[in-house]
């Protein structure tokens, strides 16, 4: 049963443990390491589930590296239904929340999506209080999610994340919002 729980200000050092540790297993493999999803934008509601983005010399490179994430408790589960990317999960212990890792080659343009979209929300506080609310919307009075989830959001995810990408490049400039 997914839930939304309330933001946890330990996710930030949650998702750079984790992504030390990958980088030790990963080696030049791994340039850098992005903190998405909802976790990475303060006050807003989440599953416990820390996604973390990595930019990679390549996916074959990483596919090599199969056994290591499996050593961290990882399951491998390849592209998963999203072409140039691979993706790994661990689910959540006593201790620790699940993890999600999402892995594409540097310069893949989902890259520029997923980081543009966290950095609009953490610099728009407005749009990520919508963002809660809609979120609120989709779930019960306990938190559990409904089924269309993901479906129900994608839209409004989808025209902020275009919002995102003009925003960080055109109003303010950036030519780069990963870094």
């Amino acid at each position: 049963m997914k839930r939304l729980v309330p933001h946890d200000p330990h996710w930030a050092a949650l998702f750079e443990g984790e992504a030390e540790t990958l980088s030790g297993r990963l080696g030049p493999t791994l340039v850098q390491a992005h903190h998405i999803g909802s976790t990475a934008i303060p006050l807003i509601p989440a599953k416990p589930v820390i996604d973390i983005l990595l930019e990679v010399t390549s996916v074959m490179a990483v596919d090599r590296h199969a056994r290591d994430f499996t050593a961290m408790g990882y399951e491998v589960r390849g592209e998963y239904g999203i072409r140039r990317r691979r993706y790994f999960s661990k689910r959540a212990g006593a201790n620790y929340p699940g993890f999600h890792v999402h892995a594409y080659q540097v310069g893949d343009p989902e890259i520029l999506r997923h980081v543009a979209f966290c950095r609009y929300l953490q610099m728009k506080p407005e749009i990520a209080a919508e963002y809660a609310e809609l979120k609120s919307t989709l779930c019960d009075a306990d938190g559990v999610l409904f089924a269309n989830f993901q479906d129900e959001k994608k839209p409004w995810v989808d025209e902020m994340a275009q919002k995102a990408l003009r925003f960080l490049t055109q109003e303010i400039g950036e030519k780069t919002p990963c870094s």
